[in-house]
């Protein structure tokens, strides 16, 4: 079940996070990159709640995050995360399906993201959702590794 973020959710969703981020990231940043921590994730979703974004999770206890902002001539999906352990079961599906409808909905397409350079996992995950490949980067606080822009113009 998907359903609207509230702040009574942050410390689940850090956690969900910082498990995203440790097992599909570890590979890629460099063994002296700091690790996030739980705290200072949840610290930082609760601010972005603060900024009334629009935010869901996925239940139980949430297992999954993802967002929709308003961005220039369209919208960005924010941050989709899913726990680990729960990969494979189509929540992150089920989470990008909201966040596509409702930037079509709203007439807020096309809809960018960035992810990971390096991280071909979720790069051929979105690929194979009809997500086009942007020649745009921009570089991470952790030197040669870049995040790369994604576009979502719709289904055809």
């Amino acid at each position: 079940m998907l359903r609207p973020m509230t702040s009574a959710d942050v410390v689940a969703v850090a956690r969900v996070h910082r498990a995203t981020v440790l097992e599909a990231f570890g590979g890629i940043f460099p063994p002296e990159a700091p690790k996030p921590t739980l705290d200072a994730l949840a610290r930082r979703w609760g601010g972005i709640l603060d900024d009334g974004l629009g935010w869901v999770v996925a239940e139980p206890d949430p297992i999954g995050v993802a967002g929709l902002t308003r961005e220039g001539d369209g919208s960005r999906m924010e941050s989709l995360y899913v726990t680990p352990s729960r990969w494979g079961e189509g929540i992150g599906s089920r989470l990008a399906d909201l966040v596509e409808t409702e930037a079509g909905r709203r007439g807020w397409l096309p809809l960018r993201l960035w992810v990971l350079e390096q991280n071909r996992r979720s790069r051929d995950w979105y690929e194979a959702r009809g997500w086009v490949h942007e020649p745009e980067r921009r570089r991470t606080v952790w030197g040669p590794i870049d995040d790369v822009g994604y576009r979502f113009r719709g289904r055809r």
